[in-house]
């Protein structure tokens, strides 16, 4: 089940919360209970095989492009 970012337009509270099947419309803000959200435009981390940054343990470099 996919995890969505939203905004709540009644008191601007930002809350994620597990969304299943069509439950999107069923989706409230948990600090004032409202169903006037909107979904957040949201980026999600993978893990690469790539050597550096946070897909290589042993590397401390910032930037791939740093590794040999």
């Amino acid at each position: 089940m996919p995890i969505y970012e939203y905004a709540c337009s009644a008191c601007s509270e930002a809350f994620e919360t597990i969304v299943s099947g069509r439950g999107e419309k069923d989706v409230r803000c948990p600090r004032c209970e409202s169903k006037d959200v909107v979904r957040k435009f949201s980026v999600f981390a993978s893990r690469g095989t790539t050597k550096g940054g946070a897909s290589c343990s042993s590397c401390s470099a910032t930037s791939c492009s740093s590794c040999g």
